[in-house]
Parts: structure tokens; C-alpha cells; sequence
């Protein structure tokens, strides 16, 4: 392998299509390989690849943009990117799962099913994909598997991960909801007004759909108020 020594290796990843090309310069012609994006021991591999035969299109688009939005506000608070990505797009991963596969992997966690989540099963796919990831590709990490399980309403205390996941699935690109504009705007307000914000939409959403809001959600809210007044 000396003819490598001399050689210049370029990196060029691709999340989306789960593929790295590597461009090596000083062979006799240009090499072009692609191989798989290993992203913490091939996890967003193989969780990509997962989601790209069980879920629908638009699923796989709007955990993808996530995934990519999540690792951006990872780098910009300076914390595990790689960690960014693989939330994102696992984030949705029981959200296409039946009501009855829903309960089974929810109650894994060993706590009750509240009033609500009865009431709305889809609530419980954060609960459910977190215990799924657990058992089928053993992943063990509390800060994934907890902003993975309460990304849909947040909880108090929720981790800095937590509150990137939670912005980065209100806020990816593909929402036609939010203008780029405001979206952009948004996005450099700082997370705990991130979190805010998103709350102040859902909040409105949900009084028109005339739903109560859920106490997570209004704990999780009153704490970042508290925190962020006088700032």
C-alpha cells in the first residue's frame, strides 16, 4: 500500500443517501468509491435503511430533515453532532406503528399509559420508538433514548439534546407551515426561545382544535419562561 502514502483522501458525506464518497488523488487515475456513512458504529445506517422500507415517503423525508437540522444546532451548542443525526432520524421511528404495537413497546418503559396517551395513541410513539431502539439495535445512551421519548411534549428538566430534537422536528424545512424567513429568524434566537416559540404555535394549534393542553408540555414551558425572563 506505499502508492497511498502520497495520496490525498477526500471525504464527502451524505447523510441523506446514508453514503460517504471517498476521492483519492496520486493514483494512476482518479478512484471514486462510495461505502457506507458510519455514524456512531453504522447506528444512522442502519436505522436510515430501517426507515426507508417501514415508513412512508414523506416520513422519511421529514426525519431526514430533522436528522440534518438536529446536527447543526448539535455543532452550534457544541455538542455530540453524531448524536444529532442519529435522534433525528430515529425520532420517528414507532410513529407509523399500530395502536396495539404502539401500547406494547410504550409500556416497556414500565410506566402506566396516562388518560391522554389512551386517548391519542399516536402520542406514545416517543415513548414506544425509545424502548423499539433499545431492543432491536441495543442502543443504551439515557441523553438519546430520553430526547427520543419525550420529543413530542417535552418534559421539565429536558436535556439540551431533548430541546434540539424537539425544535429541530417543528422547525426542519420541509414544514410548509413556517415561512424560511421567520424559520431562519428563529433559529438564532437561542434554544430555550426556540422551545418557547414552538410551544407559543402548538399551544395555539391545539386551543383552536379545542384540546387541552398536557401538563409536561405546560411544566416544560413555565420553566424556560422563568428561566428566559429578563434576558
Amino acid at each position: 500500500m506505499r502508492f497511498l502514502q502520497k495520496s490525498r483522501i477526500f471525504v464527502k458525506t451524505d447523510p441523506a443517501n446514508c453514503s460517504n464518497t471517498i476521492i483519492i488523488i496520486g493514483l494512476p487515475q482518479l478512484v471514486i468509491v462510495k461505502e457506507c456513512f458510519f455514524v456512531m458504529n453504522q447506528l444512522y445506517c442502519d436505522i436510515r435503511n430501517y426507515i426507508k422500507e417501514n415508513l412512508s415517503k414523506e416520513r422519511q423525508k421529514h426525519s431526514i430533515e430533522v436528522s440534518k437540522l438536529a446536527k447543526l444546532l448539535c455543532k452550534m451548542y457544541d455538542i455530540d453532532s453524531e448524536k444529532g443525526l442519529l435522534v433525528g432520524i430515529a425520532h420517528d421511528i414507532a410513529r407509523e406503528f399500530q395502536k396495539n404495537k404502539l401500547e406494547i413497546y410504550a409500556k416497556k418503559d414500565g410506566k402506566p399509559l396516562s388518560p391522554w396517551e389512551k386517548k391519542n395513541p399516536v402520542l406514545l410513539h416517543g415513548r414506544a420508538g425509545a424502548e423499539y431502539l433499545k431492543e432491536r439495535w441495543n442502543i443504551a445512551d439515557a441523553g438519546i433514548l430520553d430526547a427520543i421519548r419525550y420529543h413530542t411534549c417535552g418534559r421539565p428538566g429536558m436535556s439540551l439534546l431533548g430541546k434540539i430534537l424537539f425544535v429541530a422536528d417543528y422547525l426542519e424545512p420541509g414544514r410548509r407551515f413556517l415561512e424560511e424567513k421567520e424559520r431562519q429568524k428563529i433559529l438564532k434566537t437561542g434554544i430555550d426561545r426556540m422551545v418557547l416559540y414552538v410551544f407559543n404555535k402548538k399551544f395555539l394549534y391545539e386551543k383552536k382544535k379545542g384540546r387541552k393542553i398536557l401538563k409536561p408540555s405546560l411544566l416544560l414551558y413555565q420553566e424556560l419562561v422563568d428561566k428566559t425572563e429578563g434576558k
